[in-house]
């Protein structure tokens, strides 16, 4: 038998403790379930109502509710499917094809709020007067000034003319530079050329350009023609109204692309020279800074060209800017002055050796992109001065104008200034501009004057100069003028009371013939003999050197405008007017 101390505490009264947690447990399941019970519960009524009823009266409550819903769907009816009206949608996508989009999915996204541009500063705003203010003046122009013979209509003689080429050189790439730098805010920069205007000044000899007003110069344009020779219209930019933006951006491609060269340098008429027949203007063009660009080619002959009729402003030579086919070849044979025999009476001395001027064949046609092939230059060439074309010269930054006026007159002085127009950048940005009314809607704008060009005479080409004597009472004057594009001289020998000059026949190169022929031209002066002196002093030499003194011939004569005067023999043959014009009669006139 166990002894009670050998068993534990818990062996002893595990009964007990097993008692105590059912005891305890009872009394927590009392108090759950029996003394804590809900005497209210909470039951969805009629109309969707919460109702608070005993729990004894949930159950029926929930079975009028349930019987209540059941009857509403036993009687209730269908309900009503939609009718889709496809007609009516066909007919509202023929009415509005083109919808406003639908709104976009909200996808709970926050907005980014938009950061509208400050207000632009009024004095940055392009405004016309900003425009006009950016524009640079032309350079001062460079002349050349003397007759020419251009080619006349058919059925008229070729006749010389007083002609003034004008030709000066803008500064294109300043402007597209100012416009660029100030005018950022507009989408299109337009630079185009709509026109050249010329002023001339023209005085007496004793007046001055203070008191002389300036004047619109009488340039010469011939009218424009297409690839056949017909008149075409100078294209013209229409007025914008606001509404028309697309017109008048179509006319302005069109003169862009086409016709900025007609106003820049302007079809002029062919011009004869002696052994090469009717060749371009540009052997008369001044020296400037864009035709240094382009090579000077030699002249070669030109085709003849095909009749037709032909306006006369001044004679207009309705032909292409640049010549087709052929150029004209150098000359090979040039006169050669020859000296006054001693033993033939000088009135009977020929002006003129009667040297040949065989016509070449003309070469190879050239094509619109090729070049004349080279060809030995001649003793003394004449050379065409070329124009680069429009394109290079605009990227090059230098623009060549041209402008030829052959309305000039003897005895006068004559001075010439240019300004270019310029199509308005504004036209037709009514929205970026300070004034639509007045910024967007003036089509054209001007640059300011260039310089005046230096001064020129157009001095008489009749003249003489006293060349030789024969005592005791007749001296020799050489007399030179100008015929068919080319100075031509006689020799006359005149005693006191006769006229100096009269007419006489020299051998000349005329338009359209191989050869040279004799023709007739008025040496005619209106001056007068008065007085011969075989034994005049004179100091012969350079001013600041070692001069000797000698006697020389001398003529009083009298003028055609009754002024007397004195020509010396020793200084005419030292003059350099009379160099020039005895090196002209010997080259031919050119």
């Amino acid at each position: 038998m166990a002894r009670k101390s050998d068993v534990g505490f818990v062996e002893q009264h595990v009964e007990k403790i097993v008692l105590a947690v059912c005891a305890l447990l009872l009394i927590v399941v009392f108090l759950r379930w029996v003394v804590s019970s809900p005497q209210e519960v909470k039951v969805l009524g009629a109309g969707n109502r919460i109702e608070d009823v005993a729990p004894g009266q949930a159950d029926p409550k929930l079975a009028q509710i349930a019987e209540a819903i059941r009857a509403s769907h036993d009687g209730g009816k269908a309900p009503k499917v939609p009718t889709i009206d496809w007609l009516g949608q066909l007919r509202q996508a023929r009415d509005n094809p083109c919808p406003p989009m639908p709104p976009m999915l909200d996808l709970g996204m926050a907005t980014p709020q938009i950061k509208l541009p400050p207000p632009p500063d009024p004095n940055r705003v392009p405004s016309l007067d900003i425009v006009v203010a950016l524009i640079p003046a032309p350079g001062k122009p460079a002349g050349w000034c003397n007759f020419e013979c251009p080619k006349p209509p058919l059925g008229k003689q070729p006749k010389d003319l007083i002609v003034y080429r004008g030709a000066s050189v803008y500064p294109w790439a300043e402007l597209r530079e100012n416009w660029r730098r100030r005018l950022r805010t507009l989408r299109v920069l337009n630079a185009v050329v709509l026109g050249v205007e010329v002023e001339v000044q023209s005085r007496l000899p004793r007046e001055i350009w203070e008191a002389v007003p300036a004047e619109p110069a009488n340039v010469v344009k011939l009218p424009p023609t297409d690839e056949q020779g017909k008149a075409v219209a100078v294209p013209k930019i229409p007025d914008y109204d606001g509404t028309n933006a697309d017109d008048v951006r179509r006319a302005i491609d069109e003169i862009r692309q086409n016709w900025q060269w007609y106003f820049l340098t302007p079809p002029y008429y062919n011009v004869f020279c002696p052994g090469a027949d009717y060749v371009p203007w540009q052997i008369h063009l001044p020296d400037n800074e864009v035709s240094q660009m382009a090579e000077p080619g030699l002249l070669v002959p030109t085709d003849t060209p095909t009749p037709g009729p032909v306006p006369e402003p001044g004679w207009s030579d309705p032909r292409r800017r640049t010549p087709p086919g052929r150029r004209p070849t150098p000359r090979r044979d040039r006169p050669t002055m020859e000296e006054f025999p001693p033993d033939i009476p000088f009135d009977e001395m020929p002006g003129r050796p009667g040297t040949r001027y065989p016509r070449q064949r003309p070469g190879p046609a050239v094509g619109p992109a090729a070049r004349p092939k080279p060809v030995v230059a001649p003793p003394i060439g004449v050379k065409v001065m070329e124009i680069p074309d429009l394109a290079k010269q605009m990227e090059a930054g230098k623009v060549l104008i041209v402008f030829h006026d052959n309305t000039l007159k003897l005895g006068r002085f004559y001075r010439y200034r240019v300004r270019l127009v310029l199509l308005n950048p504004l036209l037709t940005f009514d929205s970026l501009v300070r004034d639509p009314v007045r910024d967007a809607r003036t089509k054209e704008v001007r640059s300011p004057w260039s310089e005046w060009s230096d001064e020129v005479i157009v001095e008489d080409p009749t003249t003489f100069f006293l060349t030789g004597r024969l005592p005791p009472d007749q001296v020799r004057v050489t007399v030179f003028t100008r015929k068919l594009g080319q100075t031509v001289m006689k020799a006359f020998l005149v005693s006191p009371g006769m006229a100096i000059g009269r007419p006489a026949t020299v051998r000349l190169s005329k338009p359209g013939a191989a050869e040279a022929a004799d023709t007739e031209v008025d040496f005619s002066t209106g001056a007068v003999a008065v007085e011969v002196d075989f034994n005049r002093p004179f100091l012969k030499g350079s001013p600041g050197i070692m001069r000797i003194s000698t006697e020389t011939a001398a003529m009083l004569y009298l003028t055609r405008t009754g002024e007397l005067k004195t020509r010396i023999q020793a200084a005419d043959e030292q003059a350099e007017r009379y160099k020039k014009l005895l090196k002209e009669a010997t080259m031919g006139g050119q």
